[in-house]
């Protein structure tokens, strides 16, 4: 072979393996479609581990308040090369405040997502907490109650998240709810 026909072979190499693995180039990104498409789940699954959440709900009295909230996402992150897109499909999503590791961080809300820039992130330990106020598609609300449903893809819809189910994650939640209410779960023991 002569040493043209050597580099056509690498440049075809190249082009092969580029459509073959396009997943982490693409998955984290700072325009991500809708809903969560699998390069992005994929590559997520692979980047976030040891994933905690610590989420406060607060629901006012009267149903013409928003439920806010705060959630605290603590995770390990083996690569910060990539925008992180966390899943939050609410209609007031824009008005998230985000602080990652402790710094105050511009996201972009696009396609029920929150894109936190690489800068503030950090290979290893992260803290991100988003004040929220919560998307009212997946909370079941009346004058007395409110309860949720969460079937797949729908927690995003209410709280942010990373909203896929290879992506299991430990769950602290506070409520702050009317006095006269009640706080129930559907587990023994929590």
């Amino acid at each position: 072979m002569t040493r043209l026909q050597l580099i056509c072979i690498g440049w075809a190499l190249v082009a092969v393996m580029g459509l073959v693995e396009p997943t982490d180039a693409f998955a984290q990104t700072t325009e991500p479609a809708t809903g969560v498409a699998l390069d992005l789940a994929q590559a997520r699954a692979r980047s976030i581990s040891q994933l905690r959440y610590e989420l406060v709900l607060s629901i006012p009295a009267t149903r013409a308040q928003p439920v806010t909230g705060t959630n605290v996402l603590r995770f390990r992150l083996a690569d910060r090369t990539r925008p992180l897109v966390i899943d939050f499909d609410a209609e007031d999503a824009a008005s998230a405040t985000v602080h990652a590791n402790g710094v105050a961080v511009t996201t972009h809300a696009i396609n029920g997502h929150l894109v936190i820039p690489t800068a503030p992130l950090r290979r290893g330990e992260n803290t991100v907490r988003i004040d929220f106020r919560a998307g009212d598609a997946s909370l079941n609300r009346s004058d007395d109650f409110l309860y949720t449903w969460f079937v797949p893809a729908n927690a995003r819809r209410a709280i942010p998240c990373f909203d896929q189910p290879d992506l299991k994650g430990r769950w602290s939640l506070t409520l702050e709810h009317p006095a006269q209410w009640r706080s129930v779960v559907n587990r023994p023991g929590f």
